[in-house]
């Protein structure tokens, strides 16, 4: 198992997990890193980064703050 390999791999373990957000960032960045030295695929790292803000926008509208508001007639 290649280094990409094994990084896609922790990927997909912590998303799965509901895991560390920051790692997550850093794994993304290292694949990054790897597509710049021809590595990794461009469609790989864009499907990454897709998952990544999915999870993303999920994590934010499951957690967002409910106001509620009162009308006073």
């Amino acid at each position: 198992m290649n280094r990409n390999d094994k990084l896609v791999k922790r990927f997909f373990d912590i998303l799965e997990n509901g895991g560390n957000w920051t790692e997550m960032y850093l794994i993304r960045d290292m694949l990054m890193e790897e597509y710049i030295n021809g590595a990794f695929s461009q469609v790989e790292i864009v499907q990454i980064d897709d998952i990544l803000q999915e999870a993303l926008e999920r994590e934010l509208e499951d957690n967002e703050p409910v106001i509620e508001m009162y009308y006073l007639d």
